[in-house]
């Protein structure tokens, strides 16, 4: 009797540990449920940056391109181009009346008539008597 009731006991113990039964693959492929809608994000704008460029002409048919950001008060830099070639320049301070900007490899400044040069940091003169365009 005890081994009958043991018995019992260990096939409800068995079958309540049995996995559940498994579903055919066309079944599963039946029963999937349909892709949740997403939901559409706006996307936020924080600010535009708008820039400035400036077409210099030169002596000896050089061109100088200098491009500044609308709100100069907050950026300090410019960007140069000069023979195909492109430089960031950051302000400095200079004692006459005139803007400068430099970095490692060029200097550019211009006064206050419009008249603007451009050196490399070894004084050599790349373009000078650039006037607007």
């Amino acid at each position: 009797m005890q081994k009958v009731i043991s018995l019992a006991i260990f096939s409800v113990f068995l079958t309540a540990c049995m996995p559940p039964p498994l579903t055919a693959p066309i079944e599963q492929i039946q029963t999937i449920e349909p892709p949740k809608q997403l939901i559409a994000t706006k996307k936020k704008v924080t600010s535009t940056v708008k820039n400035k460029t400036v077409l210099y002409q030169c002596s000896k048919n050089k061109t100088v391109r200098v491009t500044k950001a609308a709100n100069s008060k907050k950026s300090q830099y410019i960007s140069v181009t000069f023979n195909q070639t492109t430089h960031r320049l950051s302000s400095a301070v200079t004692r006459n009346n005139s803007k400068k900007y430099s970095n490692i490899r060029w200097i550019w400044s211009e006064d206050f008539n419009g008249k603007g040069t451009l050196r490399d940091k070894n004084g050599k003169i790349l373009a000078q008597n650039c006037g607007k365009k």
